[in-house]
């Protein structure tokens, strides 16, 4: 008689401690995801400076900076280099090729599949903007051939 009482009593503060247990869990991976989240915008918006003072920039030396500068936003940069170097700008394609060549280092396969990917695309873009993209893959990217 006693017994069902305190087995009922035992499960409610069991339940009431797995309940806890998890809430807590839940709570700590919910900040750290949110945590990454606004690190990552964060990123993305120096990145966004640093485009615009790229945009701005006049002198040759100026924009080779601004884009080793872009290169130190690691992965998140590698499309973005791609673009500049695909792209019909006014961008020299060999400082993109030298931020390109910096981030291999940590980011092998990561640059060489955006360059395979820009590859794939060829027929979209200018031909001789794709033949030095072309020629940067072929000797970097050794390695991550399939």
């Amino acid at each position: 008689m006693i017994l069902g009482p305190l087995i009922s009593t035992a499960f409610a503060i069991l339940q009431a401690v797995v309940l806890g247990y998890f809430a807590f869990y839940l709570k700590d991976r919910v900040d750290a995801d949110l945590k990454e989240r606004a690190q990552i915008v964060s990123s993305l918006q120096a990145m966004q400076a640093v485009l615009e003072k790229l945009k701005d920039s006049t002198q040759p030396d100026e924009r080779e900076e601004n884009v080793v500068r872009l290169a130190m936003y690691g992965e998140d940069a590698i499309p973005v280099l791609i673009n500049l170097a695909v792209a019909q700008t006014r961008y020299d394609q060999n400082s993109m090729f030298h931020a390109l060549n910096l981030l291999l280092v940590w980011h092998e396969k990561s640059v060489c599949d955006g360059l395979q990917a820009a590859l794939d695309k060829r027929a979209q873009f200018d031909g001789t903007r794709m033949d030095g993209i072309q020629t940067f893959h072929d000797a970097k990217c050794k390695t991550s051939k399939k």
